[in-house]
């Protein structure tokens, strides 16, 4: 070793040109390396900022975004539920009875299913003192836990949304709180419908960007009410004094940020939530980091100084061996023809130590660029949902930005609908829009064409936005969609289009057109596609009620003979197909409320004039509207009947009862659907099965469960989860507490008595 420095002293001192000329480059190339350092770092510094705050406002979009998304999909199923569910509006007015607790649970369940970010949703009626938990026993006031909330509904407002509360409710004999949004609807000064969203779980949706612990985010309420923090502790204060929020307030610009005292604050002001984020980092956070950084800077240039020292050196014994090897290392790392390798001598190990290091920073560089187009596509399909709803107000580049090029001169607006719905497993449809989002973007683009989707729609669509060349819209491209879904998904879906030049301002009308457009599915049929243009010109101007067709079918009633009854409903249905689609909607209704007053002694079905236009829009073809008529037709034939009344009914109850035990497995198992199936209303049907089987349909249907549920736990080693889902009770806390209230065991306490009795319990 000390034979080898020696050696390198002496080339030192003997090398003229190392000595002489490349000692001087040497000291130059120090001092710039040095002097660059510095400037780089002042420069990164700033640069930094900048892209730290631009980074800030776009994690602020996206978390205005998703809660907005959450909020509004939370609005509409509570709005859906107290404007239309009559069990909800008989349970906040009418007094207390068991079947009306099961039937609010069996409502909360399904708007907890339907909208995941519900937490809890109660039913108050306080004039006959209940209040419905979706638990049994329900609540009387006087034992309702969370006092403060009883407080706050007499002085609510007719709709309160998002007010921040701790709630008090009780879990296993145990008294427990919980953060909650809460949003009342009140029906009366002593009625009204509460939701909660749970406030960690709103958190950990809303604000999934700031993980950083030296960030900070949170969303107020226009009267400076915290709704979401990162700071569990800030929910719920009145922060409209605090000097920052007031400072934010005085901006003129709806976003941007503001230093306060080592701290930036950025914030955007919403514009559709009348809401505030803010979010917040310290300078001085970037300044330590950049501090480090010169530091490793200073080492690696020290670092790079000693190694160009050493190799300056070795270079004066044998200038080619290392650049050979470090040549050979460099090519195998990059891919590429290596050189025949040679017995030259090199700093293999520190070679090494450098491909590692390019290893990293390029799986780092691969990860970045995943992150941004997750970001992209997301950015994508939100600008997309402004154009069509017609609220996109910013610069046409932000558009190139995201890869939306609408270059050639003709757009075209594809909405694709989801058919028969009913049949679709809730939990599916998801999944299924996606896979028709995305392979439909493919499947419609090519040399001359580009398509852009979009989800952000109503429950059962899918928005396509076609820029194409050719001034008319290839049809065939659509019924090539048509036909991948169908064999994709073994789904139908039906398809509405219109067209129109090359503007930003005529997307939104054009997806008002095929909204339009889509409405007429009911009388095209499923499967179908329909062009708005065509379907406008093909509707007919006669708009007049054929009465004559509703005299034939009062008269077949009258007769007593359901195919004469039959052949006029279809006369009628032939004279309404070309009618803009509220006149069907509405001669359907009068032609219902007419058969309605021919059925005698019919006090379950509901003839209300809204209750039965509310079914004919849910309608997706006329097809369903024939047999609902039909239906209404052989009731009131029924009902005019003076013989054989009470056979009749046994027939529907026993037809009901058969249809219960092949689908009593089904999750989607409603009272809607055995209503569908024997053609009444879910009123009607509830009667006539009660007073002829004694027995409610609900109760029967839990009978015939918990029944194959028993003979599970004796029979087999299933799992409890497992056993609820293969009888169609998909959520484990409601079987859980179902199934000890009917037999006074749990499942496994069920399951063990069993096995030791050798014979299941009764």
């Amino acid at each position: 070793m000390k034979e080898n420095i020696n050696k390198f002293w002496l080339q030192f001192k003997n090398n003229r040109l190392f000595n002489k000329t490349m000692k001087s480059y040497f000291i130059i190339a120090c001092l710039v390396f040095l002097a660059y350092a510095f400037v780089m770092v002042f420069n990164v510094y700033h640069a930094a900022i900048d892209q730290l705050t631009s980074a800030e406002q776009k994690m602020l979009s996206q978390s205005e975004t998703t809660n907005d998304f959450i909020l509004r999909d939370i609005n509409s199923t509570a709005n859906t539920v107290f404007e239309n569910e009559l069990v909800a509006i008989q349970a906040m007015s009418q007094p207390y009875t068991t079947m009306r607790s099961a039937q609010i649970s069996s409502l909360i369940s399904e708007m907890r299913t339907r909208t995941s970010a519900i937490y809890k949703v109660y039913f108050f009626n306080l004039k006959d003192d209940y209040i419905y938990t979706g638990e049994n026993p329900i609540y009387h006031t006087k034992n309702f836990p969370d006092k403060e909330l009883l407080s706050i509904i007499p002085n609510s407002d007719w709709y309160t949304v998002n007010l921040p509360h701790t709630l008090k409710y009780e879990d296993n004999m145990e008294l427990r709180e919980e953060q909650v949004l809460l949003s009342l609807y009140k029906y009366s000064d002593t009625s009204c419908m509460a939701v909660f969203i749970n406030a960690n779980v709103f958190n950990s949706m809303v604000n999934t960007e700031f993980e950083n612990k030296k960030q900070s985010m949170m969303i107020l309420k226009s009267n400076g009410t915290v709704m979401s923090s990162t700071d569990p502790e800030q929910f719920g204060k009145d922060l409209s004094e605090d000097k920052i929020v007031k400072k934010i307030n005085q901006q003129t610009k709806n976003s941007g940020y503001i230093n306060d005292f080592g701290t930036i604050y950025c914030y955007k002001k919403s514009n559709t939530l009348n809401s505030l984020y803010i979010c917040s980092f310290r300078s001085s956070s970037v300044i330590v980091s950049y501090i480090w950084q010169f530091a490793i800077i200073i080492l690696f240039a020290f670092l790079l100084i000693l190694l160009y020292f050493i190799s300056s050196m070795h270079m004066s014994m044998s200038i080619f061996r290392p650049f050979k090897k470090l040549r050979s290392d460099i090519f195998r790392i990059l891919d590429l023809s290596e050189p025949v390798p040679g017995n030259d001598l090199g700093t293999e190990q520190d070679l090494m130590v450098i491909s590692k290091n390019l290893r990293t920073i390029r799986a780092k560089y691969d990860s970045m660029k995943e992150t941004e187009q997750l970001y992209s596509e997301t950015k994508q399909n939100e600008l997309m949902y402004c154009l069509i709803t017609g609220t996109f107000y910013h610069d046409t580049t932000e558009l190139d930005e995201y890869d939306i090029c609408l270059s050639f001169p003709h757009n075209t607006m594809l909405l694709v609908r989801l058919d028969n719905t009913k049949s679709i497993v809730r939990s599916d449809i998801g999944f299924i829009q996606y896979g028709i989002a995305n392979s439909g973007t493919e499947l419609l683009t090519n040399e001359g064409m580009r398509a852009y989707s979009t989800t952000y729609s109503d429950d059962y669509d899918i928005i396509f936005l076609i820029n194409h060349s050719s001034p008319i819209f290839d049809i065939e491209c659509a019924k090539r969609l048509q036909k991948y879904v169908s064999s994709a998904f073994g789904i139908t879906v039906s398809l509405s289009y219109d067209s129109s030049d090359n503007s930003l301002e005529s997307i939104a009308e054009m997806y008002r057109n095929v909204k339009e457009a889509m409405q007429y599915r009911m009388v095209k049929g499923h499967n179908s596609i329909i062009e708005y243009t065509s379907v406008m010109s093909d509707i007919s101007s006669n708009r007049e009620y054929p009465y004559k067709h509703e005299k034939a079918v009062v008269a077949a009633i009258n007769k007593r003979n359901p195919q004469e009854a039959e052949d006029a409903v279809d006369a009628f249905l032939n004279a309404i197909r070309d009618m803009p689609y509220s006149y069907i909607v509405i001669h359907s209704s009068v032609l219902i409320t007419a058969i309605h007053s021919r059925i005698k002694q019919d006090k379950n079905s509901d003839s209300r004039s809204d209750v039965i236009s509310t079914t004919i829009l849910r309608m997706e073809t006329l097809e369903e509207l024939r047999e609902i008529l039909i239906a209404k037709c052989n009731d009131a034939i029924i009902s005019m009947s003076s013989d054989e009344t009470t056979d009749k009914y046994m027939m529907i109850a026993n037809s009901i009862e058969l249809f219960i035990n092949d689908h009593y497995t089904d999750p989607n198992l409603s009272i809607d659907s055995i209503a569908s199936y024997a053609g009444k209303s879910a009123n009607y049907t509830r009667n006539i099965f009660k007073q002829n089987k004694g027995i409610s349909i609900s109760e029967y249907i839990l009978e015939k469960r918990f029944a194959e549920v028993k003979r599970l736990l004796a029979n087999t080693s299933l799992t409890s989860q497992a056993i609820a889902q293969k009888v169609g009770m998909n959520s484990g806390s409601y079987f859980y507490t179902a199934f000890k209230k009917y037999t006074g065991y749990t499942p496994e306490q069920y399951r063990r008595l069993t096995l030791t009795m050798k014979e299941p319990i009764q």
